[in-house]
């Protein structure tokens, strides 16, 4: 795995950039079946208001996740349980979340 961040900060601004890289990994017992490596690539951007009324600290940022929408296996699980599973057939795989946006609130009291 590698991961990497790129932060700007200017007066009240701040942005950022981040990338990920997870290799290829083997789900099997045996190192036979294995699901393919992938980058994603994430940034931010947010603005900091400083002190509003009684509010010590006002921030808000929009950040995105997976910014080129990248289709790819983010979780590998298997049946550890040598009883319900004894072959380890048992695969479970989760995709990863598309290209997604949320804004984030934060306040200080």
């Amino acid at each position: 795995m590698y991961s990497s961040n790129l932060d700007w900060n200017w007066e009240h601004w701040n942005a950022g950039m981040q990338g990920n890289y997870i290799s290829k990994r083997y789900y099997t017992y045996t190192n036979d079946s294995s699901v393919s490596g992938y980058w994603v690539a994430n940034a931010n951007l947010g603005y900091d208001f400083g002190k509003l009324g009684a509010v010590k600290d006002t921030t808000v940022s929009l950040n995105m996740v997976n910014l080129f929408d990248k289709r790819y296996i983010s979780t590998l699980n298997t049946d550890a349980s040598a009883a319900t599973d004894p072959a380890g057939n048992l695969q479970i795989l989760q995709v990863g979340t598309p290209r997604s946006a949320f804004v984030t609130l934060g306040v200080k009291l």
